[in-house]
């Protein structure tokens, strides 16, 4: 495991460290609560710890660093719920209200954590490698979503897996303005209803 070291004058002692794993837990505390583009480098090696150097001998540079949370976004509560709810569902609109509506309670659950990071970062950020990185567990959710809306007899599995793509992007942007869970479940049922 790769640590990080902080590269400021030595003092007495051993210098501050920090491995790749904890790198990656607090970035993406920091990329979720503030956003990729709004966060800048030197306020991640702050939180960090680290002077800049180090960080880019660790990870590469900041997009390497965002890849890094992303990849332990990818494995935590925001992104596995949608297998979970997958799993039990039994019709196509059971596996949309499901994945919705854990949406709305997931994205609002943590104040410091609004909203989906890798949907606000694919569609939302200036930098072309995060969006490309962000991307990559978007396609991949969306791709579950077919094949499992298609094992569910779904007369378009992919326009249903857009869809249903589309409304969670539609409720971590609305998430991220602020809407609380309860405004995100009525829109929910609204739209699961028509």
């Amino acid at each position: 495991m790769k640590n990080i070291s902080s590269d400021t004058k030595r003092s007495r002692g051993r210098p501050a460290r920090l491995g790749r794993g904890e790198g990656a837990a607090i970035a993406e505390r920091l990329f979720h609560r503030d956003g990729y583009d709004q966060l800048g480098v030197a306020a991640l090696c702050d939180a960090l710890g680290v002077r800049q150097p180090a960080l880019y001998r660790v990870f590469g540079s900041k997009a390497g660093l965002f890849e890094a949370a992303l990849e332990r976004y990818a494995s935590g509560p925001f992104a596995s719920f949608v297998p979970e709810e997958a799993a039990r569902s039994q019709t196509p609109a059971d596996l949309t209200r499901k994945v919705l509506s854990t949406s709305a309670d997931i994205y609002t659950d943590d104040p410091d954590r609004r909203g989906c990071l890798a949907l606000e970062t694919a569609y939302g950020s200036a930098d072309n490698e995060a969006r490309q990185a962000a991307k990559v567990l978007v396609d991949q959710t969306r791709r579950f979503l077919t094949e499992k809306f298609t094992s569910l007899g779904a007369r378009d599995a992919e326009a249903s897996a857009n869809a249903v793509i589309l409304a969670m992007r539609g409720l971590s942007s609305e998430a991220r303005a602020g809407r609380s869970k309860v405004e995100l479940q009525k829109a929910v049922e609204a739209l699961i209803s028509r």
